[in-house]
């Protein structure tokens, strides 16, 4: 699917807009650019955050306010809970199932993604859109890891033993993301969410 536009964004670079519908805009957000993975590296908080932005990873589809479209992506990286799920929705696998919490396809507008997404292994298997909305133990994926010896509580050092699953050679996945039509009606065509721009 060709973009029906283009913005720019201080930190996101060149954004794509897939599809506009109401005052949303579906854009392909940019997170396999070697400058913002780079960006993204910079801004880890934790040993965990950091292999996470080193997996493999697309560029992934989200919903955003067309009006405030500039600061909603800001927000990405200034909030760790979107941060994370950013990094879950671009590195992950989908569930499978959609979460308890009826978040993703079934939120009320509020969420950017349209489906739920996990990494196994990291921030406790909690889906992308649980993440975005602090909701990390209402999330039915949520596993609960015990804490490591020396770790205190909220620590973010607890999945160190996880391999790290790429390298700067590999090539980024090619796996593919819905785009709906219409949210209204329900129907959905699927696109690359790696397309070149």
């Amino acid at each position: 699917m060709a973009p029906v536009g283009t913005f720019n964004h201080p930190f996101w670079g060149t954004v794509s807009i897939l599809r506009r519908d109401g005052v949303y805009d579906w854009i392909r957000l940019p997170v396999t650019d070697t400058t913002v993975k780079t960006a993204l590296r910079a801004l880890c908080m934790s040993d965990e955050e950091r292999a996470v932005v080193d997996c493999l990873g697309r560029n992934i589809i989200m919903r955003i306010v067309r009006a405030d479209r500039i600061n909603m992506l800001a927000e990405i990286v200034r909030r760790e809970n979107c941060f994370r799920a950013v990094l879950v929705h671009s590195r992950g696998r989908s569930a499978g199932s959609i979460c308890t919490n009826k978040c993703a396809r079934h939120n009320n507008g509020s969420l950017p993604f349209l489906a739920c997404y996990i990494l196994e292994g990291y921030f406790n298997n909690v889906c992308s859109s649980c993440l975005y909305a602090s909701h990390t133990i209402r999330c039915s994926h949520y596993v609960n890891t015990p804490l490591s010896s020396g770790e205190e509580d909220g620590g973010d050092d607890n999945n160190n033993n996880v391999e790290n699953e790429s390298s700067e050679e590999e090539e980024e996945s090619n796996e593919e993301e819905e785009v709906p039509v219409n949210s209204q009606e329900g129907h959905f065509i699927v696109i690359s969410s790696d397309e070149e721009d």
